[in-house]
């Protein structure tokens, strides 16, 4: 799996998931192993909104520097890209990631 891959490297995959509810959505990470964060948005859908998202699945692949280098609508294989990202990225200073668990 692509998220075990890139353990140990400046490498967030974050899930935001909506419909159905709560429950559902929490059993469906447990039943599929999902192993990264993963948050139920509601029915207000506040992530959604403050993202501008406007069709599930959409994907945004963002550099260890906070910049999104990529947004993407439907499901896409982004490993090539996150990839390519971490092979060029260089970091601003030699200071550790300043990213949450790195």
């Amino acid at each position: 799996m692509f998220v075990r891959k890139m353990e140990g490297k400046p490498f967030v995959l974050l899930g935001v998931n909506q419909g159905e509810d709560r429950e559902t959505a929490a059993r469906i990470v447990r039943e599929q192993g999902i192993p990264w964060n993963s948050w139920w948005d509601g029915p207000a859908s506040p992530i959604a909104m403050s993202w501008k998202i406007r069709k599930w699945t959409t994907t945004y692949v963002i550099d260890p520097d906070g910049v999104i280098q990529l947004k993407q609508l439907g499901e896409r294989d982004f490993d090539v890209v996150v990839e390519h990202l971490m092979k060029d990225w260089k970091p601003k200073s030699d200071e550790s990631s300043s990213l949450p668990g790195h």
